[in-house]
């Protein structure tokens, strides 16, 4: 067992571990992450999208802020349920490669969400035409690191 591993290890002991991992707790909470994780990459998908060139039927100002409630919602919801998972099975999952190439994978899709916000969100508001260059490759790296934390996500349980 890792020194990780190792300190978290007593974190699966508390009563609130033993909790989740009884009975329906942990599936539902299970079923309560994956669900919002599908609110969180959906929203997401689809500003993505719309900044590497498709979806031009759609004004990106829109559809960024229509877009925005639902991921902070998701996001919000992923955290939440997210910390349970981690609290029943904190020592396991130091432990499982997937899941630190998956806590890797969020923070590089953090760095490049704010990277977007700092230089191409404001050119995607106010653009009506053609995405700039800026625009897609952070459309197209959002979308190809959401789909690789997903795939990390679901490796976890394999691995």
């Amino acid at each position: 067992m890792s020194t990780a591993a190792a300190l978290a290890a007593p974190l699966a002991e508390t009563a609130l571990a033993r909790w989740l991992q009884s009975g329906w707790v942990y599936p539902m909470v299970e079923s309560a992450h994956l669900l919002s994780i599908a609110l969180l990459v959906g929203s997401i998908a689809v500003v993505d999208l719309r900044l590497m060139g498709l979806l031009r039927h759609q004004a990106s100002a829109a559809l960024m802020r229509s877009a925005l409630p639902v991921s902070l919602a998701g996001f919000c919801g992923a955290v939440a349920t997210g910390t349970l998972l981690f609290v029943a099975n904190a020592g396991e999952l130091l432990a499982n490669r997937a899941f630190t190439i998956k806590v890797v994978l969020l923070m590089f899709a953090g760095l490049n969400a704010a990277w977007f916000h700092a230089s191409a969100a404001k050119d995607a508001l106010q653009s009506t035409g053609a995405p700039t260059l800026t625009m897609r490759v952070a459309g197209a790296l959002s979308l190809l690191l959401w789909a690789a934390v997903v795939v990390a996500g679901r490796l976890i349980a394999y691995v």
